[in-house]
């Protein structure tokens, strides 16, 4: 089984100019547990809902999308991507090597 066999082909995306509030918007209206943010078309990063825990703690609610991947310590270069046509295993064996859940 490759990636492109079970990954999402229209995923649900902010932009770096979008506020908090669009953040919480998107996860409750898609039922989602993360969300990429894109610059342009081309992924930036990623904020989950493990992520809004630290964005309350950190009273980032009027922030924009940028500033909170700016606190978050989030930027384009540590964000992993995996190639479409891997086999699905070596995704696994990519997540659990660097403990990503």
């Amino acid at each position: 089984m490759r990636v492109k066999d079970i990954m999402k082909t229209d995923p649900v995306t902010l932009r770096l100019d979008n506020k908090v509030e669009d953040i919480f918007e998107v996860f409750k209206k898609h039922d989602i547990g993360s969300v990429i943010i894109v610059e342009g078309k081309k992924p930036f990063q990623i904020i989950t809902l493990r992520d809004l825990a630290r964005i309350c703690y950190l009273n980032l609610y009027r922030s924009s999308v940028s500033d909170v991947l700016k606190a978050l310590n989030k930027n384009k270069d540590s964000l992993l991507t995996v190639y479409y046509n891997k086999s699905f295993f070596d995704a696994l064996n990519l997540m659990n090597k660097i403990n990503l859940k």
